[in-house]
């Protein structure tokens, strides 16, 4: 086992992730208190620990035969972002990703579920000392902020599609969906458990999260073996990073009343944007740190998959541009 301590947050998504990312993580890592790779990054593309979390990130969605090829290469790059911790800080790696999405999957053409991401950590991280840190938050809170993304990923349309909030909400939480499978708590956080049998687990609740930031906040960094003393550097009230703010940012703040008005369009905006974000890794496939080690046949296969992933957001970006002037969106304001 590596003596670095390693805090894996690995989401889920709308349980004040990014907020995480920007407003802990990132002053933690600008004060010296931690060694931080994930979302948000503010290094150069090229930076060894920026290539370590996109070649990670990328290696998920591999066949199994192709995991297996890449997985020495993850395991030397990783102690090389050891020695390059020289201070021995705590290591960070957020990415609310690796609780993989079922659109995110779907994208991808692959099917990667819970079980088989923590699996796939699990390899990567088997000498480290890693501790897992899983945001919840309740289902019916979560299902109101992932209204649209969940029209997005499903490709209505329109909300007419759809007869009402209440039903759709029913079928998300029906048994066997795929909102249910993905958002099963108690089978996640056993999964990972098993996974990582000695790894210290931290889980806290979105809702208790806003309401005691302090605590919660304390919690994580005592799990992350950081110095309390990080806290000096945090600004509290965290603020929202995911709220537009008109004033600072000349974006109209969308209010959750203006959903079912705005759905006609955003989900138009919002399932290209995200799809943009969700090929990235299929991208970084392309390059030259994991290529030489696929076959013939799997070069072929991520390169179409990604040509294929490019043409169809091509194909939509006109309507969107047009979408968005129509509401008095131009290309310098849209900031999502």
């Amino acid at each position: 086992m590596s003596k670095t301590k390693f805090l894996l947050h690995i989401g889920y998504g709308k349980t004040g992730t990014s907020t995480l990312q920007k407003a802990v993580f990132e002053p933690l890592r600008q004060a010296g208190y931690i060694h931080y790779f994930g979302m948000f990054l503010g290094e150069q593309k090229d930076h060894p620990d920026r290539c370590f979390f996109d070649d990670l990130q990328a290696a998920m969605y591999l066949k199994e035969d192709a995991f297996a090829a890449v997985l020495p290469k993850l395991h030397e790059d990783l102690v090389a972002a050891e020695a390059r911790n020289d201070a021995n800080l705590p290591m960070v790696l957020s990415n609310e990703h690796f609780l993989l999405s079922s659109f995110s999957s779907r994208v991808r053409g692959v099917t990667i579920d819970v079980q088989e991401s923590a699996r796939r950590l699990a390899l990567v991280f088997a000498q480290q000392d890693v501790r897992l840190l899983i945001g919840l938050r309740r289902q019916d809170s979560l299902l109101h902020s992932l209204f649209i993304e969940a029209i997005a990923r499903t490709r209505h349309a329109n909300a007419d599609q759809f007869e009402s909030l209440e039903a759709y909400v029913a079928e998300c939480l029906s048994q066997g969906s795929l909102f249910h499978s993905m958002y099963d708590y108690d089978q996640c956080i056993a999964t990972y458990q098993a996974n990582f049998p000695d790894a210290e687990l931290g889980v806290y609740l979105f809702e208790d999260f806003i309401r005691n930031e302090q605590d919660s906040l304390r919690m994580i960094l005592g799990l992350a073996d950081i110095k309390q003393e990080g806290m000096e550097v945090i600004t509290l009230p965290l603020p929202n990073h995911n709220v537009k703010d008109k004033a600072e940012r000349g974006v109209r703040v969308r209010q959750k009343s203006a959903l079912v008005d705005a759905l006609d369009w955003i989900p138009g905006v919002r399932s290209a944007v995200r799809f943009a974000r969700m090929i990235k890794p299929i991208e970084n496939l392309r390059t030259r740190r994991i290529i030489p080690y696929l076959d013939e046949s799997q070069k072929k296969q991520i390169l179409t998959t990604f040509e294929l992933s490019n043409v169809h957001l091509q194909e939509r970006v006109p309507r969107i541009a047009a979408l968005l002037s129509e509401y008095g969106y131009t290309r310098q304001d849209r900031s999502d």
